[in-house]
This record gives C-alpha cells, sequence and structure tokens, in this order.
C-alpha cells in the first residue's frame, strides 16, 4: 500500500516499482500468476551456482521428485558442510502450496543471502557456524509452475502426511499417497531435524501445533517459548493453528 511504501522509504529503504515486463529469468508469464516471481529453473540454477561458489558452506541436494518429474532440489548450508557434525539440524520449507509464491521466493533468496552474508554479518555468520540448515524452496514445484494451490494429482500436499491423517482432506487418497510428501518423509527419516518452519502466504500469524487437535504438544513450553520470538520479530500473532481452522495430514503436526 502506499502507506507501507513510504513507512519502507523512511526506515531507509529503496522502493522499486514493478517492471511493466518482468526479466525472463523471473518466471514463465504462461503459467498461472508465475511471471512477477522467481521460475523453478532459475532458482535451480542459482543454488546450484551458489553451492559451487561456496563448496565449504553449501551443497546443493535433490531430495525427490514431484509427480511431473520435477525434482525437490535443497541447499544444505554449514560450516565444514562436508562433515556430519554434532550440530542442530534447522529446515526452512515452503510453496507446499504451489500457488503461494511469496514463500518460496522468501525461502530461496533467504539461503542465498545466508551465503552472501558468511564471514560479513556476525549474526548470519553465527547460524551458518552453529547449525545445519536445510533450506528447500519449492515443496511443490509442479503447483509452483503450473499456479495450483495442489500438485499435478490435484492433492493438497498439506493434508497428506501420516500424522493424525484422515480420509478425504483435500482430496489426499492415503498417508503419504504423493511422491512429494513421501519424498519428506523419507528426508526427515534420515535427517535428525530439531526445528523446521513452513512458509506460507497471509495472515499475519504464527501457526504452531497441534492442527488435528486442540489438545497442547508435550513439548508445550517450549513451543510457545519459541514461537513468541517468531511472532514477536515479525509483529504477527501468535496461534494454535487448531484455533485457526481444523486440518488433518498436515506437514507442521
Amino acid at each position: 500500500t502506499p502507506a507501507e511504501v513510504e513507512a519502507l522509504r523512511q526506515a531507509g529503504f529503496e522502493v522499486l516499482p514493478k517492471p511493466a515486463e518482468p526479466p525472463e529469468e523471473a518466471g514463465n508469464q504462461a503459467e498461472g500468476g508465475l511471471a512477477s516471481w522467481t521460475s523453478y529453473a532459475q532458482m535451480r540454477s542459482d543454488y546450484e551456482a551458489y553451492a559451487v561458489a561456496h563448496p565449504a558452506i553449501a551443497e546443493f541436494h535433490v531430495i525427490g521428485q514431484s509427480v511431473q518429474g520435477r525434482d525437490i532440489f535443497a541447499l544444505r548450508i554449514s560450516d565444514n558442510v562436508a562433515v556430519e557434525e554434532d550440530e542442530p539440524e534447522v529446515v526452512c520449507w515452503a510453496n507446499i502450496h504451489g500457488d503461494e509464491y511469496a514463500s518460496g521466493e522468501i525461502a530461496y533468496r533467504w539461503a542465498m543471502e545466508l551465503l552472501d552474508a558468511y564471514g560479513v554479518d556476525p549474526t548470519m555468520t553465527g547460524y551458518v557456524d552453529d547449525l545445519e540448515i536445510w533450506v528447500i524452496p519449492l515443496l511443490n514445484p509442479d503447483g509452483h509452475e503450473n499456479g495450483t494451490r495442489e500438485n499435478f494429482n490435484g492433492v493438497d500436499l498439506n493434508r497428506d502426511f501420516g500424522w493424525n491423517w484422515e480420509d478425504g482432506w483435500g482430496g489426499s487418497l492415503a498417508a503419504y499417497s504423493q511422491p512429494e510428501t513421501r519424498s519428506l518423509q523419507e528426508f526427515c527419516l534420515e535427517e535428525n531435524v530439531s526445528l523446521s518452519a513452513t512458509l506460507h502466504c497471509e495472515g499475519n500469524i504464527f501457526l504452531y501445533p497441534w492442527c488435528y487437535s486442540p489438545n497442547d504438544v508435550p513439548e508445550h513450553d517450549l513451543v510457545i517459548s519459541v514461537g513468541s520470538l517468531y511472532a514477536n520479530a515479525a509483529s504477527y500473532a501468535l496461534i494454535e493453528s487448531w484455533d485457526d481452522y481444523e486440518t488433518h495430514g498436515e506437514l507442521l503436526d
């Protein structure tokens, strides 16, 4: 909005007008609203290039494939990245709903920002030195390219996970019925994930589990403590997902 633009300028940011014609690498204009955002191909190319440019702290990984055969790719970021160190593993993943373009864009750019800032910004450098960070910007690459919330089989992937899955939610046929969610299941079984955040669009809220039940998670106090840090930093409301609306088969749970 104009007021937000003015607030950004007052804070010292330069606000650029949206170009009439986005550059070629910004996306495929033929596919459902993607023209204003970065395409799958460009994101993948950039991540591969950043891994080559920062070999000591970044690795490019493919963790699975979509229905249409697109790779679900990731950057693994850590000091001594080739070594499995005793560090907490943190995952930032996004765009499980394919048409929520901003979620994927934020994750994609954040990984590159981390690498650009390494050795320059003390806070960002500390993240890389003290953590093993995975950034997976496109959990639903087919939906991202086709402009759909669902994957190419018409399934809402965020209703397809196994914990308290129920029939009929989001078109899911069974728990882990889709190749994308099976890829994430295998990733989580292989990696010892300490903390993860899934980026969505709209709402200005930080949601924490459970989605399927009004009961508190066993680690409720810890979840509230960590969630408050995120919510306060972003000026978001901290809400248990159930209190927003009930869902089953969610990645969050």
